[in-house]
């Protein structure tokens, strides 16, 4: 669809496409790891609001784009030890912690900021969003470099192997030795770290940040996260899945826009997409029961 519009292989719309999916991406690298983990956040976009305004209110005060960033990150990974704590330590369920986490920090960034946006007094922070290295956007370098190194840990060290593992047989990987509780805490932790980084890419884009920032941003991620073949029920997936599937609703989403297809509709294919990847990774699930209980019959 989107080829149908002579803008589309433009260089200028390329790159923007990029831009767009990294932020997406990002965050999605940490839900893909919580979702091998069989866990999930649907707190993303309401942290994304909050992050911004503070990583920006610490600029705007204390001058330092530096300082701010690294507060940013901070932040974030406060956000994934609370919903963490009271997943891994009080047994919560993180669908609905995270649900509820989602309506907290919404309400936070409006109180905060009287539901007024937060404009960027600083130079150099904007960069994050904006800036570009050797003619490639300064996101969409980040985007390529968190990608091959969340894909080594998950691929090649101990603890990506533990995730899957984790993911595929909780009590199975206890009784192995695994410090269940201890990975699910620091996944949750780099995911929050994750969407503070999209947050403040966002922010710098933005030229500010905004206590309605990211409304409907976590389904968006989930989304490209279940088409890219990562289990909801966690286990399995790859990090290479999840980058075809972010890039494949950045596309449909910009070539949308360029047939100047409304904003509401776009929603609507969306949701529509995650329904299907669902029901996708739902047959898959059954059909993979089947033969192991088939080759079980056959082997007694």
């Amino acid at each position: 669809m989107s080829i149908l519009t002579p803008t589309f292989v433009s260089k200028t719309n390329v790159l923007n496409i990029l831009r767009q999916v990294s932020m997406n991406a990002i965050t999605g690298y940490g839900i893909a790891m919580l979702m091998l983990l069989g866990e999930i956040d649907l707190s993303t976009g309401s942290a994304q609001a909050l992050v911004a305004i503070v990583a920006v209110s610490i600029l705007n005060a204390t001058q330092s784009p530096f300082l701010a960033i690294v507060c940013g990150l901070l932040f974030g990974a406060f956000l994934g030890l609370v919903i963490g704590f009271l997943t891994v330590k009080l047994k919560l369920i993180s669908f609905i912690v995270t649900l509820g986490m989602q309506t907290i920090l919404r309400g936070a960034a409006m109180v905060v900021t009287n539901a007024q946006s937060i404009r960027i007094q600083v130079p150099g922070y904007g960069n994050l969003g904006t800036g570009y290295f050797l003619g490639i956007p300064i996101p969409v370098i980040l985007m390529i470099v968190l990608f091959f190194v969340v894909n080594y840990v998950l691929t090649k060290t101990s603890f990506g192997r533990q995730i899957f593992a984790i993911g595929g047989n909780r009590e199975a990987a206890k009784l192995a030795g695994l410090k269940v509780d201890r990975v699910r805490f620091i996944v949750f932790i780099i995911s929050g770290m994750l969407t503070a980084l999209s947050a403040m890419i966002l922010s710098g884009r933005l030229d500010s940040a905004q206590p309605n920032a990211g409304i409907g941003f976590e389904t968006k991620v989930i989304s490209a996260v279940v088409l890219g073949g990562v289990s909801m029920s966690g286990g399995r997936g790859k990090l290479t899945g999840v980058m075809i599937g972010m890039l494949l609703l950045g596309v449909l989403s910009n070539g949308l826009t360029l047939l100047q297809v409304s904003s509401f509709w776009q929603d609507i294919c969306t949701g529509a997409i995650t329904i299907l990847a669902v029901y996708i990774d739902a047959t898959r699930r059954a059909s993979a029961a089947r033969k192991l209980n088939q080759s079980a019959i056959t082997t007694k």
